[in-house]
């Protein structure tokens, strides 16, 4: 079989977690209102979200979801 070939994308998502008030919503878009599954959930006496961009298809309906802008774009690149 025919190895999958990655595709590059020209920016990503990243959650600013000072920003984030953890209410989730971006968490639900993206895996119930037709995202790929990719803004997870990280427990550490609280609870973190993080957007895998391995499984992110740059959809961004998180970062319009979000209520506070906590969602944002990068250049590639840029940030983390």
């Amino acid at each position: 079989m025919a190895e999958e070939k990655k595709k590059k994308y020209k920016f990503d998502f990243q959650i600013k977690t000072d920003i984030c008030m953890d209410c989730a919503t971006c968490w639900y878009v993206c895996n119930f209102e037709g995202g790929k599954g990719a803004v997870v959930v990280n427990y550490n006496g609280g609870a973190y979200y993080a957007i895998d961009k391995e499984l992110c298809s740059r959809c961004g309906r998180c970062a319009r979801a979000c209520p506070v802008n906590a969602v944002e774009r990068l250049s590639v690149g840029e940030g983390a």
